[in-house]
């Protein structure tokens, strides 16, 4: 009876030392199991996260719609923190060599973070070029080295997973010779009855959990785990092995949607660079319009319009720079129409100036009469009176024509200010074709750095824009000539101006003359003898206005001259004006044809005193 109690005893502590063991295992099957599970959970959930980040970079930058980057750019941030989140409860997992891949995944996720900001930035102001660049450059790589990254710790970790697999199996067998040991101890004094409860209780349940195991460690996830439901070690042994399978289902799951991202990713990245294709070719389409309606403008054709069929995102483009070319024609249309009335006004100056000249030179003839009269009235008391009064007409014709010629020259001061007014208009309306070379040139120059900035795929805009910018700098030099032309004229007609008003005070001077005259000839008729006395001063009266008058002839040839060379300034203006293609055809300036002055009336010959003198005294003979 004592060695059946010391048998039962023993068998008694050899069950409990392996239930002991059992506990032991199961515990750390559990721990050896689950974490590398967890893990390997954790991992795939922040390859997901990194996975999603890289496609909305890649739709962010494919977007059309600015309206879209704001959810976009949310979305990604989510992304973010759930892989900060995944990495940060897998970071008491990570020991040995599991922390260099872990570290590189961290470090990967702040670049990219750092990269997408710098991506925003180029996306924001629509540098598309360059978001592709940022984007295939260098997040691209840095994408593949967390995937690369994330990969190994799932290898490292699956690796964990099936040593502990294995380890838990040897556990079991130990377990499993512990218990057939006490077994068969005790199947010494208990029989049949010991042996059927180890077979169907114990042994039988670990047996098939290690068969279970060994199916989970080869990749069979489809294996049933009996035993759960039982409330001993044995049921806490299945609901490990049950936990291991069902975080390989989980793995299994994460990898079959990390496959799908990837093939997703890619098609996203097709659909990209197709639609960078299309953007490629309306930016091409774009510059070959703006180059054909540069080049037309550069040969002086103002009719020509940028085309209709433009891409939206260019049809501003295209407004403005038809708007531009509007502007310029309308200018031009007004520069060609001022500048053919100042030709024409230039015209009826010179024909004024002309007859001007050929009435003075008509007044000096009829001063050298009046001065023959004079001699006459010398000779003879008797046709005195007579003399006097064909004399008084005479300077009232005179003075008649002066004032008539008063009239001609306050016309010609009054066209000459018209044309300096027109003048003026004209430098502001040069002043407005400089500011526009000017914005031009500037609209060359950021061109060109935006071409810069574009690369090699900008360097045919960039010679466009400097041929556009050289140009602008032509017509600011021309539109500079122009106006220095147009000051000279100004001064030239204030020149004019001056002139004529000299004239006209000059023709006053004559018609008062003339008055004088015409009171000396009135006393002449009155008394002879006060005639003869005063004759030598109205003779030098009469040589005095024969000098003012040639004075007055030689100052209206100056004006007529000046005249001539305004019209031909007005000509050149027309003829640079005329280079220019425009919607309406300027009228051509009439031609003015400069008249050749009068020619000078000859002074008469001075009758010989003598001769005049034998009628009178024949005329005493007869009355004798």
């Amino acid at each position: 009876m004592l060695i059946v109690v010391m048998l039962l005893g023993l068998t008694a502590g050899m069950t409990a030392f392996a239930v002991i063991k059992a506990n032991h295992m199961a515990a750390a099957t559990t721990r050896l199991v689950e974490d590398p599970v967890k893990g390997n959970s954790l991992a795939a959930r922040a390859g997901n996260a990194f996975a999603h980040m890289h496609q909305i970079a890649y739709e962010s930058v494919v977007e059309t719609d600015d309206g879209q980057l704001p959810e976009l750019q949310k979305e990604f941030d989510a992304q973010v923190a759930e892989a900060r989140a995944a990495l940060t409860e897998m970071k008491p997992l990570i020991e040995g060599e599991h922390v260099a891949p872990y570290n590189a995944v961290t470090e990967s996720l702040d670049a990219y973070v750092v990269l997408n900001r710098e991506l925003q930035e180029q996306r924001a102001i629509h540098l598309l070029f360059d978001c592709e660049s940022t984007l295939q450059d260098k997040m691209t790589p840095v994408f593949d080295k967390a995937d690369q990254a994330i990969a190994l710790l799932t290898r490292q970790q699956q690796k964990d997973i099936d040593q502990s697999s294995v380890d838990a199996a040897k556990d079991s067998q130990a377990v499993f010779w512990w218990l057939i040991g006490a077994g068969g101890t005790g199947a010494l004094l208990l029989g049949a009855l010991s042996i059927y409860i180890s077979r169907k209780e114990i042994a039988g349940p670990i047996a098939g959990m290690t068969q279970a195991m060994e199916k989970l460690a080869a990749g069979d996830l489809t294996v049933h785990v009996s035993g759960k439901e039982r409330r001993d070690e044995i049921g806490a042994m299945a609901r490990a092995v049950q936990v291991f399978k069902e975080n390989g289902l989980a793995l299994t799951t994460a990898e079959a949607e990390k496959v799908r991202l990837e093939a997703q990713s890619a098609e996203e990245r097709q659909r990209a660079e197709a639609e960078r294709a299309a953007l490629a070719a309306e930016q091409a389409h774009v510059v070959e319009s703006v180059a054909e309606g540069l080049s037309r403008l550069s040969d002086g054709d103002l009719l020509h319009r940028l085309p209709d069929d433009f891409p939206v995102a260019y049809v501003k483009l295209r407004d403005d720079f038809n708007r531009a070319i509007g502007g310029l024609e309308e200018a031009m249309l007004v520069i060609a129409a001022n500048a053919s009335s100042m030709q024409n006004g230039a015209g009826e100056i010179s024909h004024a100036a002309d007859d001007l000249s050929r009435r003075t030179e008509q007044q000096a003839a009829s001063l050298e009469e009046t001065a023959a009269a004079l001699d006459e009235i010398t000779v003879t008391v008797k046709k005195s009176a007579a003399g006097a009064e064909q004399a008084n007409d005479v300077v009232n014709a005179a003075r008649g024509d002066a004032e008539r010629s008063g009239v001609v020259v306050n016309e010609a001061v009054e066209a000459m200010g018209e044309i300096a007014s027109s003048s003026r208009q004209i430098s502001q309306i040069i002043g407005v074709i400089d500011e526009i070379a000017f914005q031009t040139n500037l609209l060359a120059l950021n061109a060109g750095v935006e071409a810069a900035r574009a690369g090699d795929a900008g360097r045919g805009f960039a010679v466009v824009a400097s041929e556009v910018r050289a140009l602008a700098q032509r017509s600011a030099e021309a539109a500079k000539e122009i106006k220095t032309l147009i000051a000279a004229s100004t001064r030239q007609v204030e020149s004019g101006v001056r002139l004529v008003g000299e004239t006209g005070a000059a023709l006053a001077g004559i018609v008062n003359k003339v008055s004088e005259i015409s009171g000396l000839v009135s006393e002449i008729a009155a008394s002879s003898q006060e005639q003869a006395t005063g004759l030598n001063e109205v003779n030098a009266a009469v040589n005095q206005m024969d000098q003012v008058t040639q004075q007055n002839a030689a100052m209206v040839e100056q004006s007529t001259a000046a005249s001539h060379s305004l019209s031909q300034e007005a000509q050149e203006l027309n003829r640079l004006v005329a280079r220019f293609k425009t919607s309406a055809v300027a009228h051509q300036p009439r031609a003015t044809r400069r008249q050749a002055p009068a020619a000078h009336a000859p002074r008469p010959q001075m009758r010989a005193t003598s001769q005049v003198a034998q009628r009178p005294a024949d005329d005493s003979w007869e009355e004798f």
